[in-house]
This record gives structure tokens, C-alpha cells and sequence, in this order.
């Protein structure tokens, strides 16, 4: 090998070594469009062309490297880089997670959140420190984690991180439908202390007659400033507990009738096709607080073998319903006086 042909080696592996320390200190370049990729190259070689032939004998060394094949990826590379150095950054918003979705709205209702108050809609998302407000005809049902919140009438609450703050009126939440869903308990706090599910369907009510957290399925925990009190339902009670700042009073009482009425305007949804008549009175059960009790063993077992047909009338309460959709069976129902659906064969 000549020392000309020694001297031209080394400069290209000095060339080499110049770029490939370029191409290490481009920090990982982000991807570039290939079409752009292309448009740099071939802007790249017009330059070099252009500027060979105009100063041939100065160039020829300098401009050697650039045209090795085995630099090619190296030039296209280091031109990308350059090129994202000069490329405007995308413009990133950030949306704060949803608190709650809006299941059902009956009536009107209105929500202030950080940009001034608006009319209450199904579908709408809820955020963590909103404040909803219904009047006297409004009912929502909102879905917060695994929990249905029902909100009755003329109620002030606000969303909150745990849960919400009751202010006034009555809520209810219902964690039974999905129960098989794992997360963090929900909290309801009032000016008399904090209400805790534990699995369960409760109500809690801020009026001038009435303050008190009622559990009609699964536990609760009721925390005021000086003590805690568990309290869980039994199949034939609810249990209430009357709340002050002071004191937590807990009882029996019913988990059905005239206090819970209103809760089955925002039941949810339930398609009689294909369903057994047993899984559409568990439906109704759970929505209504009322037991359920077979005549015997034949009737229970009919029951989990009819299947029904059709849907419900959106605007009839759960228990409205039970004689429309048993007359379309062999079995009949009525309500005994302490709560309990029974079942028996159409006579």
C-alpha cells in the first residue's frame, strides 16, 4: 500500500470516528418521518454536489468521506438528528381524571365545577372538588369506582377524593352489583362524622328531622369525633344509626317501604331476555330491600328454569313490575307484611 493510499485510509477512519462520535452524542434522536429522512439526504448530497464543483480541488478530500457507501446510514442519521433539534415540541394537555360518570338523570339538576355551574346530563364525567346540587324534581345516579350513588331530591354534595361530603338531603350507594370488583372503600363524610362501606348498601340522610346512616345489606363503619361504631344488617333487619357530634345511636330498623321508595326511579337496568325468573326477582330483591321466599323446593326450582322474554317498562319501579312480568309464568307472587316476596304456583 502506497503512502498515499496509507494517508487517504486514515482520514476516513478519522472521518469515521468524527461522525460516529457525532451519532453518540445525539442522545437517542426520537423517529422521524422516513419521508423527511429522505428530503434531508438528498438536500445533503445537492450541497456537497454543488459545492465540489465549485471548488474541485479544495473539496475532493473533504467531500470523499461523505460519499463512502458505508457512511450513508451515518450522514442520514446525523441529519435526523439536526433536524429534531429544530423540530417543534408537540403541545402535551393534561386531563385531570374523572371522579364519577353520570348514569341517569331524572328531573333537574345542576353540578359547579371550576368553570361556573351547568345542567346536569347522563354520560357527563364529575371531578374530584365538584359540587352538585338537585332540586326538587332531581334525581342522579352517578357510578364512583365499584359504587352506584343514587342521589334523591332537593341533595348538596360535593365529590371528593374518597368518596363525597353530604351537605344536605339523602344518598344511597350501592356496592352489591359489583361486588366481585376489588378497590378502595368509599367514605361519605357529613358535619356528624364519616359513614364507611364495607361491602353493603346503606343510605345516609342531613335533614332538620333527620340525621343517620342506615345499612339494609352488608357492614358499615360510622366514625365520629369521640367513637366508632360497626354496624351490620341481618336478613330480616336493617340497621340504622342516628348521628350527632357526640353520639352514635344504633337500632333495627326496615330496609324497605316508604324511605326507600325513591331509590327504584334509578334502578339499574336490568333485560329480561334469556333471564330465569329467579335472577330477575334477585334483581328486584336487591333494588327493593324485600326478601324472597319459594313455597317449596318445586316452585324454587321453576323458577330457576322459566326464562323470560321482552324488557321492562323503563318508567315502572322494580316491585310495580312484578305482576306484569309473572303473568307472563306459572307462578304468582304477593308481599307479606313484614317484607318478603312469596312465590308460589298460579292457581
Amino acid at each position: 500500500m502506497t503512502d498515499k493510499s496509507i494517508s487517504e485510509h486514515e482520514d476516513e477512519q478519522l472521518e469515521e470516528s468524527i461522525v460516529a462520535e457525532l451519532i453518540r452524542t445525539a442522545a437517542n434522536p426520537q423517529p422521524m418521518p422516513e419521508a423527511m429522512k429522505a428530503r434531508l439526504a438528498a438536500s445533503f448530497a445537492d450541497c456537497i454536489e454543488q459545492q465540489r464543483q465549485q471548488q474541485p480541488a479544495e473539496q475532493a478530500q473533504s467531500s470523499r468521506w461523505l460519499k463512502h457507501p458505508a457512511l450513508a446510514p451515518l450522514l442520514v442519521a446525523a441529519s435526523a438528528f439536526f433536524a429534531f433539534l429544530l423540530w417543534p415540541a408537540p403541545q402535551i394537555t393534561i386531563t385531570p381524571e374523572s371522579h364519577s360518570i353520570v348514569n341517569s338523570v331524572i328531573g333537574v339538576s345542576k353540578i359547579r365545577q371550576a368553570d361556573g355551574e351547568r345542567a346536569l346530563h347522563s354520560g357527563s364525567s364529575l371531578f374530584t372538588g365538584d359540587r352538585l346540587h338537585t332540586l326538587s324534581n332531581g334525581l342522579v345516579s352517578l357510578q364512583f369506582r365499584a359504587h352506584q350513588i343514587r342521589v334523591n331530591a332537593e341533595t348538596t354534595l360535593e365529590l371528593t377524593a374518597d368518596g363525597v361530603k353530604l351537605f344536605a338531603g339523602q344518598i344511597y350507594v350501592d356496592e352489591s352489583a359489583n361486588s366481585h370488583q376489588s378497590g378502595a372503600a368509599m367514605i361519605v363524610e357529613t358535619e356528624f362524622g364519616s359513614v364507611t362501606d364495607i361491602g353493603t348498601q346503606f343510605m345516609v340522610t342531613i335533614s332538620a328531622n333527620s340525621n343517620a346512616a342506615t345499612v339494609r345489606q352488608g357492614i358499615i363503619q360510622v366514625t365520629n369525633s369521640t367513637q366508632t361504631v360497626i354496624a351490620e344488617a341481618t336478613p330480616d333487619h336493617a340497621q340504622r344509626i342516628d348521628l350527632s357530634a357526640d353520639t352514635l345511636d344504633p337500632h333495627p330498623t326496615s330496609g324497605y317501604g316508604t324511605e326507600w321508595n325513591w331509590i327504584q326511579d334509578l334502578a339499574s337496568h336490568f333485560s329480561l331476555n334469556g333471564r330465569t325468573v329467579n335472577e330477575y326477582l334477585v334483581w328486584v330483591s336487591q333494588e327493593t330491600g324485600l326478601g324472597i321466599h319459594y313455597s317449596n323446593a318445586q316452585v324454587q326450582s321453576a323458577a330457576s328454569q322459566i326464562r323470560l322474554s321482552g324488557e321492562l317498562n323503563s318508567k315502572s319501579r322494580p316491585a310495580d313490575s312484578l305482576e306484569q312480568v309473572l303473568a307472563t309464568t306459572s307462578l304468582e307472587h304477593a308481599i307479606s307484611d313484614d317484607g318478603v316476596i312469596l312465590i308460589n304456583v298460579r292457581k
